[in-house]
């Protein structure tokens, strides 16, 4: 997959976070086989509400069902991220990474924050929003 709207390519740390239902995934076996968008939210920032709309804009681009799209709920408990998930019907599978490691890992000084890890594996979008243009397409001869 190509990604337009960024400028740096960065190795991106594989990982695996347990998801709102109780099972782990092991993100790591996703990076290098497709794009992977993360985006790192927290109930409690206003922000994180209101870039819902172009995140669920991002989800119906083009090429986005090559992509994988996951949700990584910052330091809370469960109960608050449920109730963010449910009143913003928040589009993405949910991790929880109560403790900020995983974010640490990214290098996260801000809440929200979208992750677009490129097929290859290298970070190529890292923000406070996905880009208005953004476009996911495949790669000619993949």
């Amino acid at each position: 997959m190509l990604l337009r709207g960024s400028g740096f390519s960065v190795e991106a740390p594989k990982f695996i976070l347990e998801r709102m239902d109780g099972k782990k995934l092991d993100v790591g076996r996703l990076i290098g086989k497709k794009t992977v968008v993360l985006n790192f939210w927290a109930s409690w920032c206003s922000a994180c509400e209101e870039e819902i709309p172009e995140l669920k804009a991002l989800m119906e681009s083009p090429g986005a069902d090559k992509a994988v799209f996951i949700g990584v709920n910052v330091g809370e408990n469960e109960r608050e991220a449920q109730r963010f998930i449910a009143k913003f019907k928040y589009p993405f599978p949910v991790l929880k990474d109560k403790n900020r490691k995983i974010a640490k890992k990214f290098g996260l000084i801000r809440l929200p924050t979208t992750v677009i890890i490129g097929k290859d594996g290298k970070i190529i979008y890292s923000g406070a929003n996905p880009p208005k243009d953004l476009v996911l397409k495949q790669e000619p001869g993949h």
